[in-house]
């Protein structure tokens, strides 16, 4: 299913730098012992708090999955999976066998070190590799996910290509990722998924809408959640840093400003939180 893949382009290495912090999975560990839990029996909701990192968290993760509908066992592609929260979201809940990618090596070894140590290696597997250029076979799943990535991927017609090639016919791509919206205005920086401009490609609906058309999916639905159609609380953005475990211990040191620039953005509507599912 999987193999090799080639060297990382200029942008692909300054976004994977943007997300390594260093000692990760030691910090998560720290975090989880400060929280009172007990390493050597370790449950996967006991990782809830640090492992979905985008908007709405669990929550979100939750929403996406249900509105997929997977099938009990379905082989799943996780497309840049970062420390493998829906990956194990999916495990838990629909038995499901999910193969993660992601271009930031630290992201993939806490993610197989964080299933490990709750007992999902053998439903989870995760690799280092690029979302342009996916490691895997084609026609190998039955569904992909992709959760606040695209943001980071300029192009888009080859992103959805990719994840078109990836499924079996009739299979599903859910998208849930921070869109463009209408009001022309520049974001405010530094947001999670970018320090600056030169690594930031968020798109409105209609990019993707195309993007998806042209790889050769189907619209299936469309949710944005900023405009009450869905639960609000998925258009959510904490930004407490004063705890031991979340999403802001992989942000770095500018993870608080981070996450308030993300809230401002979201509630000025210069962005919105919209999930996406299409069919091969």
């Amino acid at each position: 299913m999987a193999r090799a893949w080639p060297t990382m382009t200029g942008t692909e290495q300054a976004v994977a730098a943007h997300y390594t912090t260093g000692a990760l999975f030691e910090k998560i560990v720290e975090g989880l012992v400060a929280q009172g839990k007990d390493l050597t029996s370790l449950r996967p909701d006991d990782l809830v708090p640090a492992e979905h990192f985008h908007t709405g968290g669990k929550l979100a993760t939750d929403r996406l999955l249900d509105n997929m509908r997977l099938a009990a066992g379905a082989q799943l592609l996780d497309i840049g999976c970062g420390i493998g929260g829906v990956a194990r979201a999916a495990a838990v809940q629909y038995d499901a066998r999910v193969f993660g990618v992601d271009l930031t090596p630290e992201f993939v070894e806490t993610a197989t070190a964080l299933s490990a140590a709750v007992g999902l290696s053998d439903r989870t597997r995760f690799m280092t590799g690029s979302a342009l250029d996916l490691p895997v076979d084609s026609g190998a799943f039955d569904a992909a996910v992709m959760v606040h990535v695209g943001m980071n991927i300029a192009d888009k017609s080859r992103l959805f290509a990719q994840a078109f090639a990836a499924l079996k016919p009739g299979g599903l791509f859910g998208v849930f990722d921070t869109m463009l919206a209408p009001l022309a205005e520049d974001l405010a920086y530094p947001v999670p998924w970018a320090e600056t401009p030169e690594t930031s490609f968020p798109e409105s609906p209609e990019v993707y809408r195309e993007a998806a058309a042209e790889a050769g999916f189907l619209p299936v639905s469309e949710v944005d959640y900023s405009v009450g159609l869905g639960d609000d609380r998925v258009a959510t953005v904490p930004v407490n840093t004063d705890q031991p475990l979340g999403p802001f211990l992989m942000m770095g040191h500018t993870a608080a400003q981070k996450l308030r620039n993300h809230r401002a953005n979201l509630s000025a509507g210069r962005v919105s939180p919209v999930e996406m599912i299409f069919r091969r």
